[in-house]
Parts: structure tokens; C-alpha cells; sequence
């Protein structure tokens, strides 16, 4: 009987060690997982709200709602991703706009917003965008210059974002026409990047209208046209300068003008020995369908003696306004080397007798005669061409030609002698040998 109440006592304490033993787990486990509880905060929320590709830059806005503030000493960063490119931008909770500079073009990127924590990382947002497709090149601008030594425009083309990787090769191909139906082109080849592509082949007399082309050779598609410009030739100025003739104290020279710049001003310059001699701003008058011609003859000049003549133009550009002087011809002529060429004039009753006394003991000059003419401005009026009588042999051994003229009633007149000229016994085109001026009293 106390046996049995003993074990009954013993049986009913272990139950109760096991209860609580129980009861003290449970309590341990709640506090553990209540305390787990607590410390998780509360879920953070944030969005890409807007993304844009201009050019080669991103601009976005983002939004991180972070109320209990805890990425203080965390970070929160936007993620750009290419194979070839990728970069962390740091941000701040809230509200916050920014932009990214020189994305790689053609490109597709992956945007992720990504929020940094003790604990790990968690990303809030993703977009995927696209970066504009590349410029292959521009044509930004073609400018002219003049270079009259060459008688050319000098054409520039500049090219911009000119990239080679899409073909095997560019080039420009500048294209030219006129009103006639006239038509030619020239080309010229460029490298990657920046370029100025020069053409110097445009006459500066050509009046029309120039096409630049861009052009690449794609390795599946061929020929491509990237970019065309279309614009005018400026303007057309074409001079020619022409020696008509020579003689020991005089040269003549004759210049054709077809341009459209009615106020130019064309001046020719005579230099000796680089002294300026003379200078003459040239008349025109309209000869055949296009040109205007000019001429001026430089007088009392020395025998055998270098002489330089230079064409000056004097312009204002119609399309820039900026005045321009340029040369646009420079020559070296020799006058003829005679021993001596004496003309003297004599009014009589009948007429005037025109006396030419030569000392040649090389007889080159041939034919010799004597052209009349009524000076007047801006050019000389051609009166009549005269042979001589016999000549006359003078004790001094020199050769007297006379020239018997009519009478004259202009004020005054010139009288232009001229002759074949024969260089080794070869009889060249008649030159000029001297002028006389005659004034009435």
C-alpha cells in the first residue's frame, strides 16, 4: 500500500517535470520567434518612373519610399548594364532625377534600381532601353575659296561622325551642272572620324548649281547615299590675259572678263624690276555672246628691258558682303631689242608725213607700216593703215621709211608703227615698234 502510493507520487512529479520542461521550450521558442519578429522591417517600395535616350545619354527618374529612413548608412544606386559598358549611379531616397553621359550608340542597355541593405540587396525596378542608332556621317557645311593662280574654287566639304564601321569605304563625290546641260563630278575618299575633303577642280567661270554626296560602300547592300548637300556655286569671276603685242618702247595688253560681279574693278599693274611703272583701271565693252574685253597699252617703255603685268581684281563677295582684292594674273614680257627706232612727224598742207628711221644692220624687222589712229577714251579709233614709199638709205648708213597720211581733223592722233619681226630669218606675226603721239596746235 505504501509502495504503491510512492510510485503513484513519483509518476505524477516526472509528468509534471515534463510539462514543465515542455512549457519552458514553448516560452523560449515564442520569445525567439516575437523577438524575429520585431526586428524585420517594414518592406521597402521604389520604381523607375521615367527613362529617355537623347543622343548618347539617358536621363531617368527614380522613387524610393523608405520611411523608417535606414538606408542612411546603406546605399541605393541605378545600374546600367551592357556587355561592353556597365556603371553604378548612386542615388538618395525620395525623389531623385539625373542623367548618364556617352552610352555606347545602337546599343540595348538593362536598368536596374537596386537598394543595398545590412542584410542583402534587393532590386526595386527594371526597364531595358534602347540608345539611338549611330550617325554614319554628315555632311555639316561646304565652303569655297578662290585661288586664282589656279583659276579654281577650292571646294571643303566637311564630314562629321564619319564611321567605318558599317562599310568598307566613303567617300564624297561632288557633282556639278549649269543651265546647257553640262555635267561632271569628281570624288574623293575619307577615313573614320572628322574630315575636310577638298576638290580642287570647280573653274571659277562655271555659273551653276553642286551636289555633295556622302556616299558608303556597304559589304551586302553596295553603293548607299548617306547624306547630300545642295547648294550654289557662289559666283563666277574668269579673267584672261593676253599679250597683243610687243614693240622696244611699248606692250599691249588685252583681258577678257565673264563674271557675274557687276561692281568689280579690274586694274593692270606694270612693275619693273618689282617697281611699280604704271597702273591702269580697265574699261570694257561687249565682245561676242559672254565676254567684256579691255585693253590698255603701256607706253615709253625702255628697249630690250623685263617687264611684269599683274590683273587685280577688286570685289565685294554678294554673299559674305566682304570686300576682296585679289591677283589674279601675273606675266613677264621682254620688249623687242633694237638698236634704235626714230618716228617723226611733220603737218603739212596735204596731210602729215610720217618719217621712220631705223638703224637695223640685222634687218630683222619686215613689212614695216604704219597704223592711224583717233586717240579717244576709253579706246582708240582705228582710222586707216599706210605702206611706205622707197626707202632711203642715209649717209649714216641707217634707213629712213616715209608714210604720207591724209589729212586728220581730230585733236589727236597716234601713229602706231608696226612691222614683221624675224627671229633666225623666220618672219614672225607683226609687232609693235613704237608710237608716235601727234597734238594739234
Amino acid at each position: 500500500m505504501h509502495d504503491s502510493r510512492l510510485k503513484k507520487r513519483h509518476d505524477q512529479r516526472r509528468r509534471y517535470r515534463v510539462f514543465d520542461h515542455l512549457m519552458t521550450t514553448f516560452a523560449v521558442t515564442v520569445v525567439v520567434v516575437v523577438t524575429v519578429v520585431l526586428t524585420v522591417p517594414a518592406r521597402l517600395s521604389g520604381s523607375i518612373e521615367y527613362l529617355e535616350v537623347v543622343d548618347d545619354t539617358l536621363y531617368f527618374q527614380v522613387r524610393l519610399d523608405d520611411p523608417e529612413a535606414r538606408l542612411v548608412s546603406d546605399s541605393l544606386y541605378l545600374r546600367i548594364d551592357h556587355p561592353l559598358d556597365r556603371r553604378d549611379i548612386p542615388l538618395q531616397a525620395g525623389v531623385y532625377a539625373g542623367h548618364i553621359d556617352a552610352l555606347r550608340p545602337s546599343s540595348r542597355y538593362k536598368v536596374t534600381l537596386h537598394a543595398s541593405q545590412g542584410y542583402g540587396e534587393e532590386i526595386l525596378g527594371r526597364a531595358t532601353i534602347d540608345t539611338a542608332v549611330q550617325e554614319v556621317g554628315t555632311i555639316a557645311g561646304v565652303f569655297f575659296t578662290e585661288d586664282f593662280s589656279m583659276g579654281m574654287w577650292l571646294i571643303e566639304a566637311v564630314i562629321l561622325k564619319a564611321h567605318l564601321s558599317e562599310y568598307d569605304s566613303m567617300f564624297v563625290e561632288v557633282t556639278w551642272s549649269d543651265a546647257d546641260g553640262f555635267t561632271e563630278s569628281y570624288t574623293a575618299m575619307i577615313t573614320d572620324g572628322y574630315n575636310r575633303v577638298i576638290v580642287q577642280t570647280v573653274s571659277l567661270w562655271f555659273k551653276g548649281v553642286m551636289e555633295v554626296h556622302l556616299i558608303g560602300i556597304h559589304p551586302e547592300a553596295g553603293e548607299e547615299r548617306i547624306d547630300v548637300w545642295t547648294g550654289r556655286i557662289p559666283y563666277a569671276v574668269y579673267a584672261s590675259v593676253y599679250l597683243e603685242d610687243v614693240g622696244t618702247n611699248t606692250m599691249t595688253m588685252a583681258v577678257y572678263r565673264d563674271d557675274d560681279l557687276p561692281d568689280a574693278l579690274y586694274t593692270l599693274r606694270l612693275y619693273q624690276a618689282s617697281r611699280l611703272i604704271e597702273q591702269k583701271r580697265l574699261s570694257f565693252v561687249a565682245v561676242e555672246d559672254m565676254y567684256q574685253m579691255g585693253t590698255h597699252r603701256f607706253r615709253s617703255l625702255n628697249p630690250d628691258t623685263d617687264y611684269t603685268v599683274e590683273l587685280w581684281i577688286a570685289y565685294k563677295d554678294p554673299y559674305t558682303g566682304e570686300a576682296k582684292h585679289r591677283r589674279v594674273f601675273s606675266e613677264t614680257h621682254r620688249t623687242l631689242a633694237l638698236h634704235q627706232v626714230d618716228v617723226y612727224v611733220e603737218h603739212m598742207e596735204s596731210g602729215h608725213r610720217v618719217r621712220v628711221v631705223t638703224d637695223d644692220p640685222n634687218q630683222v624687222l619686215r613689212n614695216l607700216r604704219v597704223l592711224l589712229y583717233e586717240v579717244v577714251e576709253p579706246y582708240d579709233l582705228f582710222k586707216g593703215s599706210f605702206t611706205a614709199e622707197a626707202p632711203i638709205v642715209l649717209e649714216d648708213g641707217r634707213i629712213e621709211h616715209r608714210f604720207l597720211i591724209p589729212p586728220q581733223q581730230a585733236e589727236i592722233l597716234l601713229f602706231q608703227v608696226i612691222a614683221d619681226y624675224a627671229v633666225d630669218g623666220v618672219i614672225m606675226y607683226y609687232f609693235n615698234i613704237i608710237d608716235a603721239i601727234y597734238y594739234h596746235d
